[in-house]
């Protein structure tokens, strides 16, 4: 065995550690207050993309939770290398969405196609007026449901558009993420509504929350309970990148799960 097989297992809990990870939020809020500036959280939107409708829908209820300054930002799908199957990527996104929203009480219905880019411009208007709160969440929807009219675009407005999408992608690529939906807070990502009690849980801990307020806006599930055996229980597939973080987080969980349920747990190993 090298020497790096044997570091890397320390380096990495180091670097991963809860108590690193304390340091780096208390030294993020005490710069913050050095420079007198608001908690400020950057958003960076894809209009095509099914998830930021449904953070979008959310942010207005932020806003009034947490005394935040909000910077959007329009951007442009991920790379080719961050989607290598694309088209089954987008569908399978759409079917996701929709899930999500019933689970968190939003509002989206997969058409069954992707929406055309008529409201790019708007949104865009919106983002760089101040109104991309208000009208991101009703934009995004008329979007997928296919109600907004498509209108001649203007030579200026289209290299204004290009250019603030432009600038949003190196922005996003600079803070280091390539997905839409996501949300950026002194050093740290937030991807889509169900990952936002993390920041919400942040936002509280350095006193953002706005008066009259308590709990999360969608609360993490809950821990795996008491066992619960089927009768005949159909297994679960689990697909393993191995190199995926992901898998390495939610590894333990699922097997736990087949433990409990007595459910079969079958490894389906995929590509990075």
């Amino acid at each position: 065995m090298s020497l790096r097989s044997l570091l890397m297992p320390v380096v990495s809990r180091r670097i991963l550690s809860r108590e690193r990870l304390l340091k780096a939020r208390a030294k993020a809020e005490r710069e913050r207050l050095a420079r007198r500036e608001p908690h400020r959280v950057h958003c960076f939107h894809q209009p095509d993309d099914p998830y930021s409708a449904l953070l979008a829908s959310a942010l207005p209820a932020l806003l009034a939770r947490y005394d935040v300054e909000l910077v959007p930002h329009v951007v442009s799908p991920p790379a080719d290398a961050a989607a290598p199957d694309r088209a089954r990527l987008v569908a399978y996104s759409r079917q996701d969405a929709q899930r999500l929203a019933a689970h968190h009480g939003l509002v989206f219905t997969d058409p069954g196609r992707q929406p055309e880019a008529a409201a790019l411009p708007v949104v865009i208007d919106a983002a760089t007026q101040g109104r991309f709160a208000e009208l991101a969440g009703p934009l995004s929807m008329a979007m997928w449901q296919g109600s907004v009219p498509s209108a001649p675009i203007a030579e200026a407005a289209a290299a204004a558009t290009a250019a603030h999408v432009q600038a949003s992608d190196a922005l996003r690529q600079r803070l280091g993420h390539y997905l839409g939906a996501t949300l950026y807070y002194a050093g740290e990502w937030y991807w889509g509504p169900d990952r936002l009690h993390h920041l919400e849980q942040r936002l509280q801990d350095v006193g953002a929350q706005r008066p009259g307020t308590q709990g999360f806006m969608f609360p993490p599930s809950v821990d795996l309970a008491a066992p619960v055996a089927l009768a005949d229980p159909p297994p679960i597939d689990f697909f393993v990148s191995l190199r995926s973080p992901y898998t390495a987080i939610v590894a333990p969980r699922v097997f736990e799960l087949g433990r409990l349920t007595g459910t079969p747990v079958r490894l389906r190993y995929v590509l990075p």
